[in-house]
């Protein structure tokens, strides 16, 4: 049985592990217990893992650049995509 959890990798951020890509990027997979393949989001930036964090945490406001609050609700979508949650919630 597959357990939920997350994976943030580097694989395709670096040419030599990886001489095929065009674009380097940061990849985040979610497994979710109960289905077969994980999330994966390719392109994750350091606001992305700070969305993850404070939606995880149970916060109703995200803090952005230079410490300005807007809140969390603003940023559902990319939530949802970054935590491959289809629109319109679950299957």
């Amino acid at each position: 049985m597959q357990q939920t959890g997350f994976i943030l990798t580097s694989i395709t951020n670096c040419r030599k592990c990886s001489p095929g890509v065009k674009e380097p990027a940061m990849i985040l997979k979610v497994r979710y217990s109960g289905k077969p393949d994980a999330a994966v989001t390719r392109g994750i930036t350091p606001n992305d893992l700070k969305l993850i964090n404070e939606f995880l945490s149970g916060s109703d406001r995200h803090t952005g650049e230079q410490g300005r609050e807007t809140p969390l609700n603003q940023h559902t979508k990319r939530v949802q995509q970054l935590l491959g949650v289809p629109e319109g919630g679950t299957e």
